[in-house]
């Protein structure tokens, strides 16, 4: 098995990471759910850093226009307006 990135951290085998996370590997397959998994947290943990230091969050990073509250409701963590979505 490759080493696993998990959360900015690497590790050597299933046996390393932290329990909450192995049932996500009982199968190979589920590497691909990892990996969104984690693309995800980071996504949100970007938006946390926004919101925290309050510069950013809610503009569309294409436009600098405020993204609609709708689509913020919807997915907090977006970066861009409806216009500019990816």
């Amino acid at each position: 098995m490759d080493k696993i990135t998990l959360n900015g951290k690497e590790y050597s085998s299933i046996d390393d990471i932290p329990n909450e996370f192995k049932v996500l590997f009982k199968d190979e397959n589920n590497n691909g759910i990892l990996s969104e998994l984690e693309i995800r947290y980071n996504e949100i943990k970007k938006a946390l850093e926004k919101i925290n230091s309050g510069k950013g969050y809610g503009l569309c990073e294409v436009c600098n226009e405020p993204i609609d509250p709708a689509r913020l409701e919807a997915n907090p963590a977006a970066t861009t307006c409806k216009k500019h979505m990816k």
